[in-house]
């Protein structure tokens, strides 16, 4: 904040004036005397003489100056996440009235924000996250680099497995015979911490295992789904139906009770 001192008479001027308990004696040789003032006290002039040695009479009234307080902020933190989630963050703000202006990094500007207030992201790669500048509701505002200005939080972002049980969806089987199942799954960190199979599980010889075998005499339509996860918790999901079908025999005859040497004849029923 500038300050003036506004003076008539011939250049060049003594001034003296002072805030608090502080003196300064300068030298003026344009009118208005501007200053810079950033502490909160009172100023006034003590006194005043010209290029004619004419002392001042009038020395105007002592000026109060009210400093606001500048913003502090900070953001902290480290997170993993898998893609194609989110991740709630927060900044710290203080020193100064809300509400705030923030302007972060890889993100935006966030309007009528409040300290400590959730907000989402959903970065689809690793990215850090940093406050740029911060305005509060007095309209002071602190700018990166700024000692009031701290800290960053770093999102890290883990690929997703895959799954694959087949390159078919729908798989048809005879009943009563196996059916080799493999979950497949690639991708993600590469290790593989749970397998699990769920749906109509019961045909299944193990539902907690990459490869199972389904196996079934029951004609019908049966859907599984089997979920991957790795350790980083990511997860990748895929859906088969298998169709079952066996072979029904029948037949018919026009047999009737009958004594002595009879002649039956059978028709083929079967589907």
């Amino acid at each position: 904040t500038y300050m003036a001192i506004n003076l008539t008479g011939r250049v060049p001027w003594n001034i003296s004036y002072t805030y608090g308990t502080t003196t300064f004696n300068v030298i003026a040789n344009s009118s208005p005397y501007l200053f810079s003032a950033s502490v909160a006290g009172i100023y006034r002039v003590l006194s005043l003489s010209d290029a004619n040695g004419c002392n001042g009479i009038d020395l105007g009234n002592p000026l109060a100056l009210s400093v606001k307080p500048l913003p502090v902020g900070s953001i902290a933190g480290n997170y993993a996440i898998c893609l194609g989630d989110s991740v709630d963050l927060s900044i710290s703000i203080s020193n100064s009235p809300s509400p705030y202006e923030v302007d972060l990094e890889n993100y935006g500007v966030i309007t009528g924000y409040y300290s400590g207030m959730l907000f989402k992201v959903k970065p689809t790669v690793t990215t850090a996250y940093r406050i740029l500048s911060v305005k509060d509701a007095n309209g002071c505002s602190v700018t990166l680099p700024h000692a009031n200005i701290s800290g960053t939080v770093n999102v890290t972002v883990h690929a997703l497995p895959e799954a694959n049980i087949s390159a078919q969806d729908t798989l048809l089987v005879c009943g009563g015979t196996n059916l080799n199942l493999d979950g497949n799954p690639t991708g993600g960190s590469g290790t593989f911490t749970t397998h699990f199979w769920s749906g109509d599980i019961f045909a299944l010889n193990s539902y907690t295992t990459r490869l199972t075998v389904f196996n079934t005499s029951i004609d019908g339509i049966y859907n599984l789904t089997y979920t991957v996860t790795d350790n980083n918790g990511c997860r990748a999901k895929d859906n088969l139906t298998v169709i079952t079908d066996r072979p029904n025999s029948q037949f018919i005859s026009d047999a009737v009770p009958s004594c002595g040497l009879v002649f039956v004849n059978f028709t083929y029923n079967s589907s």
